[in-house]
């Protein structure tokens, strides 16, 4: 959870940076952050991105439809959050079976999560835009997030860790 909350603090410098986009071809729309790089590469509109649309899909399959955007961006942040910390699990389990899964403080662990999940699975299900669609500096936001969320992981791992 600390890997995708520092990785959404990030976001959010990014955008600020970058006066309210990521990147020139960033999906237009709010909110910008808290739901990892996918508003940034949204179909449509950034409200309605991947954690959006997971996040409605698991609501509608109990018979409850989210219609307000802001219940929207909740429920996608949850579900950025929870996917943050099952794979940040994943990494600490791996990483106390074999500790060559932990080189370069946790950078290729968050690369691998941005090469998987988001330029590959999310676009592949036809949740997102994918690499082919995305500009060099779009695919570096999302890069560079994802490593973020890498070394904070593996930083959290490392000081909870007995010595």
């Amino acid at each position: 959870v600390a890997g995708a909350l520092a990785m959404n603090q990030f976001q959010r410098l990014a955008a600020r940076a970058g006066q309210g986009r990521e990147a020139d071809d960033a999906t237009v729309g709010l909110p910008r952050t808290g739901r990892g790089p996918q508003p940034a590469q949204a179909l449509g509109n950034a409200s309605d991105d991947a954690t959006a649309i997971v996040a409605n899909a698991a609501l509608k399959s109990v018979g409850y439809e989210l219609t307000d955007r802001r219940a929207k961006q909740r429920a996608g942040e949850f579900v950025h959050l929870a996917f943050g910390a099952i794979n940040g699990a994943v990494y600490g389990l791996a990483a106390e079976l074999d500790g060559r899964v932990t080189p370069a403080a946790g950078v290729p662990f968050g690369a691998s999560v941005w090469a998987v999940a988001d330029e590959g699975v999310v676009p592949a299900l036809g949740l997102s835009r994918g690499p082919r669609e995305a500009s060099p500096g779009l695919l570096a936001f999302g890069f560079l997030s994802h490593c973020v969320y890498g070394v904070t992981t593996e930083l959290v791992r490392r000081s909870l860790r007995p010595r």
